[in-house]
């Protein structure tokens, strides 16, 4: 069981590097923490999101995440390149 700060919505989670990353929409600020699925230990993982609601472990390995008021979709790789394209 994990514990996150009051009002730091779990919106979205995936398996990603072996490790559980769970999106928190309102986390003051939004980000993306790591949960160690042993301990429930919770670590800030990613951060700059406007508001991650969604996550995706995506079949090259690579981790998607749906940021609703930006209006994006990033790819985070297993090496943690960023990308996030432009419109």
């Amino acid at each position: 069981m994990a514990m996150f700060a009051p009002e730091a919505t779990p919106t979205g989670l995936a398996w990603f590097a072996d490790r559980l990353i769970v999106a928190l929409w309102n986390g003051n600020p939004p980000r993306l923490v790591s949960v160690d699925p042993v301990t429930g230990s919770v670590g800030d993982w990613a951060s700059g999101f406007k508001d991650p609601i969604a996550l995706l472990a995506d079949p090259d390995g690579s981790l998607l995440v749906i940021d609703f008021l930006a209006g994006t979709i990033t790819r985070i790789t297993p090496l943690a390149a960023i990308s996030t394209p432009t419109t």
